[in-house]
């Protein structure tokens, strides 16, 4: 039996993902919710409170059934838009006073969180072998915030970890 590392099945799943054809037509909100993502420009300082709040999330979840019903939410968007994570969310006042002690509202939160870890993969993709051109050429990418991530190896280990649990 063939095994594959986390690495390969990374580069499969994101070559795929940048390559493929849409399966389906994609409604206003997906549009939206999509543009609203790549226009979102994370910084130093963002990925650093993004990084301290989601640590903080997770350590509190742990003694916190309903805190970590809500976090879920964010973990598991599925087909979600993002107004609908983020109400579902914020019905937990504790995540959405962990969040804003971070300085972040529950709804950018929601956005850094999927521009983080969907630029964060291609980053990881690029670093497993993908082609630069490819992933370049991708019209839902933030260049800006693909050259911040490969600049800042702290932010992607933690993302690496985070995707490997």
């Amino acid at each position: 039996m063939r095994t594959f590392t986390f690495r390969t099945l990374l580069l499969a799943v994101v070559t795929m993902a940048i390559t493929a054809a849409p399966t389906h037509a994609q409604t206003a909100q997906e549009k939206a919710d999509s543009a609203e993502c790549i226009a979102y420009n994370l910084s130093a300082d963002s990925l650093s409170r993004l990084i301290a709040t989601d640590t903080e999330l997770d350590a509190a979840s742990k003694e916190d059934p309903a805190l970590k019903k809500a976090w879920d939410i964010l973990i598991n968007v599925g087909d979600k838009s993002i107004s609908e994570v983020t109400t579902e969310m914020s019905t937990s006042t504790r995540l959405v006073a962990i969040v804003g002690s971070h300085g972040f509202k529950p709804r950018e939160f929601v956005v850094a969180n999927i521009e983080y870890f969907s630029t964060g993969s291609l980053v990881a993709a690029l670093k497993a072998g993908a082609d630069r051109a490819t992933v370049l050429a991708n019209p839902f990418i933030n260049k800006s915030n693909l050259e911040l991530l490969e600049s800042t190896p702290a932010a992607m280990d933690y993302l690496m970890k985070k995707m490997a649990a």
